[in-house]
């Protein structure tokens, strides 16, 4: 990798930053698993090129099947990924005594895998603001449920989901 002289110095004021800091937040966002392979949602090639499959308004159309059906291949990609050097590095930070929590936005887990405890626990290091790919929610009854071989099957065949209580 080539840095600049401009960026070598930014780069040495943010390492004093964190050498000099007793305690960190971190923020992460989609930019820290693209190296992973994991595509970002609002860039020409991410997963928001085709719309917004996410919204509220596309799970609850009774044709969801293509959203599940990307939500299944995000699920399948993050499952076969690393974590990345930046995934890495919040994990040191906590190893190191200086990490308060990590919030991210990723669905990834890759948090997770680099070690940080995740979830809504008062004692997890690391907050999925939107939740995780490992498990779907009814957007009828909000009954979550995890992934099966049966679902698997049933949104490749372009099948509709059904909800145990629903």
């Amino acid at each position: 990798i080539h840095v600049d002289p401009q960026s070598r110095a930014q780069l040495q004021a943010v390492a004093r930053a964190f050498r000099l800091a007793r305690r960190v937040v971190v923020v992460t966002g989609a930019g820290i698993s693209t190296a992973a392979g994991i595509p970002d949602y609002r860039s020409k090639s991410g997963l928001y090129a085709k719309g917004d499959i996410f919204c509220a308004a596309a799970l609850k159309n009774p044709q969801r099947v293509d959203t599940v059906r990307s939500a299944w291949n995000l699920y399948e990609l993050a499952k076969n990924s690393l974590p990345t050097k930046s995934h890495e590095f919040v994990t040191v930070l906590n190893r190191m005594g200086k990490l308060v929590r990590c919030y991210t936005q990723n669905v990834d887990q890759l948090h997770e895998r680099a070690g940080l405890s995740t979830g809504l626990e008062d004692d997890a290091q690391c907050v999925p603001l939107h939740g995780t790919v490992d498990s779907l929610r009814c957007p009828n009854c909000c009954q979550k449920f995890e992934w099966t071989e049966g679902q698997k099957e049933a949104v490749m065949a372009s099948q509709e989901l059904l909800c145990s209580r629903c």
